[in-house]
């Protein structure tokens, strides 16, 4: 804790005349862990997330999709062009994503901090678990957070013109800077904020953050009565303009399931508000998060008493960090939030909480973060504690291998899974390089299947056939859940009997367990006639 207390000890945006590492030596930690990254990524294989991603989305390129906008899967289907269909390939195509969103927050720290203090922001981020996460999995939170970054560099230029350095020097802060036509870097940034929302719908934050920050900022409020704020924000819908489509022509089911669908879920459990604030402090560690809360709130308080220039750039900073941030929190209480939605915040709220960060407890970061990372790697390449969860990232290409085994023995069988979109994911992206055998979800027997129902599929013309119905669960037993499952699949068919599980073991251990149904006749996507 002290180390942590010393992080958010100074005054918020205070000038500092040296920072905790130097600036090549900073630059040095940075490649380090994305060089560690780099080696972790042919050791181990797609989480289930990522195999959705890749065969909902990148392997059936649409408009947009049911549950997100379709960044994420034009990303990964590049990706698998250029790298080719491996886990690997995604790996590296994440990866490179994340560098390049790293880079591109270097350039937003160089205007914001200044050449000497923008390595350690880099530094700082680049040495997270959020950084980790994103180089691993696909999420659209990727494409978003190369794309936000981007959009907050294009608005800091919009609104402040070239100067950079501390928020201290006053640049491009004053009368004359806000009155500035900048037509290239509003249109860069109703460029970017328009991918961003293309990746993720959380985007909308930073439109509202521009907007919020131009109605707080006395000096920059009067840019309001020029176009440019309105070319900008105008640009970015006409860049989203595929989701618009996709969705008239899908009966908005995607605005429907992110709204009124996740609404549903409301209920109030103040754990879920602890368990939020715990998994940002592992996605930020933390020294960063605890920095991060403490110089956002000081700042916000200072700004809200008139006690800075309510035209500093820390203003605009706190604008695209607290709304979203603040947001999460509020509906941790009645919903579970996932650890990634906050993330975005972080590109600004990183900045302002940086320079709080004094020697010892970037130290202590530094120390965390090498003793978590040194940990992951061994977990990956030897697997010292073995995961039985559905989101292992292992097993799943011996699984595929096995399916097709038993498919074999029952021509004309097509497979389906039960346990949401995970090992449908994972068959579908591993069992081609096994067999033929079609993989399908949980709309075969009338249950939501998120976005593998909007692929085009003919469930009706699989009526007839026979199938291999799988069900994960954990190695301790027999589930309700599954009994549940296998009475649903019942009315779907004409007959269903178990078979022996397929079971994966490490080091002789069973470590995830299938249990396989055979089911014959099939009725189609309707169910029974009664």
């Amino acid at each position: 804790m002290a180390a942590t207390s010393e992080a958010v000890s100074e005054r918020p945006g205070a000038s500092r005349s040296a920072v905790p590492i130097s600036p090549a030596a900073a630059l040095a930690v940075a490649a380090a862990f994305a060089l560690l990254r780099l080696a972790l990524a042919p050791t181990f294989e797609l989480l289930p997330q990522s195999a959705y991603y890749f065969t909902a989305y990148a392997e059936h390129l649409a408009l947009s999709y049911y549950d997100h906008p379709p960044m994420i899967g034009y990303l990964l289907h590049f990706g698998a062009e250029l790298f080719g269909r491996t886990s690997f390939g995604v790996h590296l195509t994440l990866w490179l994503t994340t560098l390049a969103t790293q880079i591109a927050f270097l350039g937003v720290a160089r205007r914001v901090l200044g050449p000497a203090k923008a390595p350690l922001a880099l530094a700082v981020l680049a040495s997270t678990t959020l950084v980790t996460l994103l180089s691993f999995v696909a999420v659209p939170d990727v494409p978003l957070l190369l794309f936000w970054t981007l959009s907050v560099w294009a608005l800091d230029r919009a609104l402040f013109g070239a100067a950079t350095g501390e928020e201290r020097s006053g640049e491009g802060s004053g009368p004359r800077a806000a009155d500035a036509a900048r037509p290239g870097a509003w249109l860069a940034a109703g460029l970017f904020m328009g991918l961003a929302l293309l990746s993720k719908y959380t985007a909308l934050f930073l439109q509202g953050g521009l907007v919020l920050f131009l109605l707080v900022s006395r000096r920059h409020r009067r840019l309001l009565a020029t176009p440019w704020p309105y070319v900008s924000l105008a640009l970015a819908h006409l860049v989203c303009l595929p989701v618009y489509v996709w969705n008239a022509r899908h009966g908005f089911a995607s605005f429907l399931f992110q709204s009124a669908g996740r609404a549903s879920e409301i209920r109030f459990d103040p754990g879920d508000l602890l368990g939020f604030l715990a998994g940002q402090a592992v996605v930020l560690l933390p020294v960063p998060f605890v920095a991060f809360l403490v110089v956002v709130y000081r700042k916000g308080q200072r700004l809200r008493s008139g006690a800075d220039d309510p035209a500093a750039r820390s203003l605009l900073l706190l604008c695209l960090s607290l709304p979203l941030f603040a947001t999460c929190v509020g509906l941790s209480a009645f919903a579970w939030v996932k650890m990634n939605w906050a993330m975005p915040a972080y590109v600004a709220g990183l900045l302002l909480a940086v320079e709080a960060v004094g020697r010892r407890a970037w130290r202590w970061h530094l120390g965390l973060a090498v003793l978590l990372h040194l940990a992951l790697a061994v977990e990956l390449v030897a697997y010292p504690v073995l995961p039985t969860n559905q989101e292992a990232w292992f097993g799943w290409d011996e699984l595929a291998a096995r399916v097709e085994a038993r498919a074999a023995h029952h021509p004309g069988a097509f497979v389906f899974a039960g346990d949401n979109y995970r090992t449908t994911a994972e068959l579908r992206f591993y069992a081609p390089r096994h067999g033929p055998a079609p993989i399908y979800g949980m709309n075969v027997i009338g249950w939501n299947a998120l976005g593998y129902e909007y692929l085009g599929e003919d469930l009706a013309a699989l009526a007839g056939r026979d199938a291999l119905f799988l069900r994960s669960e954990a190695p301790g037993g027999p589930s309700a859940e599954t009994e549940r499952y296998a009475a649903q699949t019942r009315r779907f068919f004409r007959e269903v009997r178990e078979l022996e599980p397929i079971e994966i073991r490490r080091g002789g251990r069973i470590v995830r367990r299938f249990r396989v149904f055979y089911c014959t006749g099939y009725r189609g996507p309707d169910g029974p006639a009664d």
